[in-house]
């Protein structure tokens, strides 16, 4: 009876430490729930509110992402699983209530969403979504771009091309492009306008418009047979090598202040590289992992820590792990966090986990979600992030601070709102 009563006590007071400890998180979280419904989680008040409550497993809510206005856009439906073809698109304006549909299509299933990093009038009521359009029919890709204004909405498709991968810049009034594998080239959201295509046949994801200012990175060929150079340029086609002599593709993240660009070689046999931390202006290497391997990687808000993803060593897999052997370990890879401090180059080992499949297709294209998709909280504290649990799919957040994961919810994927 004593064991019992004092079981109970200690788990009183883990609960009650949990809700005190809430409150004092910084931002909401936006994620899809094991039932495939969308929900907000607020620390605040420790409220899980669903914007939906009509999923299934044919009907599979997908993708929430957050703009820096706390407006929330998500979809519906995974095609993968859908009995219908129609896809709709939907903004909840405050993510505290059901969105509304801004976007419909069918045999279009969007595979990634970006708002602008600034609304497109003085006022602040319009706001910019480029969706990435999966356009079956024509076995391609597409960009819609969807303006919202609260009450209405226009959309339009701007561009085809594939693959296509697409960055904005930081006041919201262009875009640059990365088509076909090898071109890039600006996008006037004004004149609508496609110009300064340029022919660069080396093989990346997405280019980065710093979120500071008119710099843009890209990859270009090198001086050497299978080598690249790491690019910087600007809207006027004025370039800057940042890194030359690069062997394997690369993928790179502007930090949030400007100051840092964040690198990762990825080698012609598929196997990921040590991330790097360069000097945005010098390309001077400030900082590295201390492993190889490094799938993905996601910069803090302030700028001070990059949160890094490797093959955890004590799993019995390799060490060195490639693209198509983590789609392969779906629902069995055992996943690493670690942190990177910029300062003092000190790298941290935090949590391993296995990752569900959403969270497995963000880590693959990492470097087109982590501008949008923030894994990060507001304050650079906690990590969000889906992992998979004994009997449900969980979505767990980890105090970088307190070395310290806590379940949320049950759910699939999760991303921070901004503030």
């Amino acid at each position: 009876m004593y064991k019992r009563l004092l079981f109970i006590i200690v788990m009183c007071c883990i609960v009650v430490g949990w809700a005190q400890a809430q409150e004092n998180i910084i931002g909401r979280l936006a994620y899809i729930g094991s039932d495939n419904n969308v929900y907000t989680h607020d620390f605040a008040s420790g409220q899980d509110t669903p914007l939906t409550t009509d999923a299934s497993k044919t009907r599979r809510y997908q993708w929430p992402t957050w703009s820096n206005d706390d407006l929330l856009a998500y979809f519906c439906c995974d095609l993968q699983a859908a009995d219908t073809a129609k896809m709709q698109g939907y903004i909840s304006a405050t993510g505290r209530e059901a969105g509304r549909v801004v976007y419909e299509g069918t045999a279009a299933p969007v595979i990634y969403a970006s708002w602008a990093p600034a609304p497109c009038d003085a006022a602040g009521t319009c706001r910019d979504l480029a969706l990435l359009i999966n356009d079956v029919p024509v076995s391609g890709l597409r960009v819609d771009l969807v303006r919202d204004t609260g009450t209405s909405q226009i959309s339009e498709t701007i561009a085809r091309g594939s693959p296509f991968y697409y960055t904005w810049s930081p006041d919201a009034t262009k875009m640059v492009f990365h088509r076909y594998g090898s071109e890039l080239s600006l996008y006037d959201l004004a004149s609508k306008d496609i110009s300064g295509k340029t022919d660069a046949p080396v093989t990346f994801q997405t280019p980065a418009w710093s979120p500071i200012d008119d710099r843009i990175l890209s990859l270009v060929p090198g001086s050497e047979a299978n080598r690249s150079t790491l690019m910087v340029s600007t809207s006027d086609v004025q370039q800057t090598p940042l890194r030359e002599n690069l062997s394997g593709l690369l993928s790179f993240l502007w930090s949030p202040d400007g100051r840092y660009v964040a690198f990762r070689q990825f080698g012609a046999d598929g196997e990921y590289g040590a991330v790097f931390i360069v000097d945005a202006v010098t390309g001077e290497i400030v900082a590295r992992s201390d492993v190889k391997g490094v799938i993905a990687f996601f910069w803090s808000p302030d700028s001070t820590q990059l949160a890094y993803i490797t093959v955890n060593l004590g799993s019995g897999m390799q060490a060195s792990l490639t693209s198509d052997m983590l789609v392969a370990y779906q629902g069995s890879a055992q996943l690493e966090w670690s942190v990177l401090a910029v300062v003092s180059g000190f790298n941290r080992p935090l949590y391993t986990f296995t990752p569900t499949t959403e969270t497995i297709y963000l880590l693959l294209y990492f470097d087109q979600f982590a501008p949008s998709h923030r894994v990060w909280s507001p304050d650079s504290r906690y990590l969000v992030f889906g992992e998979v649990g004994s009997s449900n799919p969980l979505i767990s957040i980890y105090d970088v601070q307190q070395n310290q994961q806590t379940t949320v919810a049950e759910g699939i994927f999760a991303v921070w709102s901004w503030r």
